[in-house]
């Protein structure tokens, strides 16, 4: 399969960090460096025939490196392996242990236009839990109810040992879906995410094309221009 989009190591970094790498000499990022916005990345990747683009219903995961672009997750992580907030702003553990408490991005749009809050994650993760054909149903296993706090706060009722948790939202079961498009014929295909990148045009086992997403969060992840 010929893809155009953005690399999708840099999708997986959505988020902007302000930290600074140890050690890093001052000059170690120049002008011939830097990523050219209006470029377009081309590059064959083989996937089996029928895969799904679903991240509720993928199973192989080979198929991640084109849901990246599309998906931002409500965790994600970083190089060295740590989590850092993406579409969850901030985590914690309460009442020990048994509720994780996420709060959420106010500025955050799907690519159908419709609202990211706290109603979309609790939608998300009970349609992981529900659906028949749901490959994330282990990793929400631990979550014994959603509840909406406010307009952006939600919290995860536990009822088991959800340690592991937070890594595991920084994955497809993070993964968030526009409400409104759950029920589309073609969500298979053509992804509804909220992500830096966009799916313009899908030929199944032949190309998928990505533009940058205009309403983005965070126009400085997106390093490319398709």
């Amino acid at each position: 399969m010929l893809a155009i989009l953005a690399l999708a190591a840099a999708s997986c970094g959505g988020g902007s960090s302000d930290d600074a790498t140890d050690g890093a000499p001052d000059d170690a990022t120049d002008d011939s460096a830097k990523a050219d916005p209006d470029a377009v990345m081309r590059f064959m990747w083989g996937t089996p025939g029928g895969s799904n683009y679903d991240p509720h219903e993928a199973f192989n995961p080979f198929v991640n490196i084109f849901l990246y672009p599309a998906y931002d997750r409500l965790l994600e992580v970083t190089p060295d392996s740590e989590l850092r907030p993406m579409l969850a702003e901030s985590w914690e553990f309460q009442e020990d242990d048994t509720v994780l408490r996420l709060n959420l991005r106010q500025d955050v749009t799907f690519h159908d236009g419709e609202p990211f809050n706290a109603e979309a994650v609790k939608a998300n993760i009970e349609r992981g839990q529900t659906l028949e054909s749901s490959s994330i149903k282990p990793a929400l296993a631990s979550v014994d109810e959603v509840v909406v706090v406010d307009e952006y706060t939600v919290d995860l009722m536990l009822g088991g040992p959800g340690a592991a948790l937070p890594a595991l939202l920084s994955d497809r079961a993070g993964m968030m879906v526009s409400p409104a498009a759950f029920d589309n014929e073609d969500l298979d295909l053509r992804p509804v995410g909220a992500g830096a990148y966009q799916v313009v045009d899908h030929q199944p086992g032949s190309l998928i094309t990505y533009e940058p997403f205009p309403d983005y969060w965070d126009p400085e992840a997106q390093t490319l221009g398709g």
